[in-house]
């Protein structure tokens, strides 16, 4: 009631181009911009508007309807005030096959995912994220928010993989509200899991399986040690160039450490999958613990 008497005292103007000289509906945006379109075409697009245009609302006398059925700018039907002018506007080009750009910007397929999850326009929601999927400049965070905003778990899991790479003490301000404080917070708390994780692993050498044939299992296991914890082995690979668990045990495929004879090697670093993967497994269990949490 109060959200559409301040629409109705906002100065009304005419949006530049979608009030179409032939449009069968007017529209009426909290600021008092007014929309003419295609009503059988918006009812066509949206489950949100086909049943608010042709079904009467039982919480309403038929007067009450009357007096804003879209016929006119004097009685222009009131958008609801969750969405700026801006996102209304992103949402109509799309609906009405307004030319855009080839790449379309950040905060318009934002919009425009907003507003057709909000009105049910699916073909506006596929659009948006096939775009925003292969964006460029759409940034972990913002993705993660709208991953959890429009229950969008894949969005979810691949922005919490990408934030990840980022230590949270280097996040700014602005990411941090975006993500929300359980967010933020998991996110730490998973970072310092891993970390703790890897240089266990850096400075802690697996003891070595020797072959049944190895003649100095003393010896070779020394040499085992030395080379892992060499900056060159897997501690530099853990430390210095902060591989992931899964990325050192790929490289160990190709990591002939010298003295250590290749059987024992070979059974050693065949051994060692389950524990260098083991932190894809702590991000999985925060992951789907957070899941529960913040998606909507």
């Amino acid at each position: 009631m109060i959200a559409t008497l301040c629409s109705r005292l906002a100065v009304m103007s005419r949006h530049d181009w979608l009030y179409f000289a032939d449009g069968t509906l007017t529209l009426q945006a909290a600021d008092g911009t007014l929309f003419n379109v295609y009503r059988h075409h918006l009812i066509a697009k949206s489950g949100f508007f086909s049943g608010m245009l042709t079904l009467p609302s039982p919480n309403q006398p038929t007067p009450t309807l009357k007096a804003s059925n879209g016929t006119s700018d004097s009685i222009a039907v009131p958008l609801p005030p969750n969405f700026t002018t801006v996102e209304y506007e992103k949402f109509l080009n799309f609906i009405f096959n307004i030319a855009s750009p080839d790449v379309p910007l950040v905060a318009d397929l934002c919009a425009i995912l907003k507003t057709s999850h909000f009105f049910a326009v699916e073909s506006g929601v596929e659009y948006a994220v096939h775009f925003l999927e292969a964006h460029a400049n759409f940034p972990a965070p913002l993705q993660f928010r709208m991953g959890c905003d429009y229950s969008l778990v894949d969005w979810v899991t691949a922005a919490f993989d990408d934030l990840m790479a980022i230590p949270v003490n280097d996040m700014t301000l602005e990411d941090e509200q975006l993500i929300g404080d359980k967010a933020f917070r998991a996110l730490a708390l998973t970072q310092a899991e891993v970390t703790d994780h890897r240089m266990s692993l850096a400075v802690c050498p697996p003891v070595p399986t020797h072959a049944t044939w190895c003649r100095n299992q003393e010896y070779c296991q020394t040499q085992w040690d030395s080379a892992w914890t060499s900056m060159a082995g897997p501690l530099g690979w853990l430390i210095k160039e902060e591989l992931s668990g899964a990325e050192v045990y790929k490289k160990l495929d190709l990591w002939v450490p010298a003295a250590v004879t290749g059987e024992c090697r070979l059974l050693t670093c065949t051994r060692l999958e389950l524990d260098l993967t083991k932190e894809e497994a702590i991000i999985d269990r925060a992951v789907a613990a957070l899941i529960k949490l913040v998606v909507v």
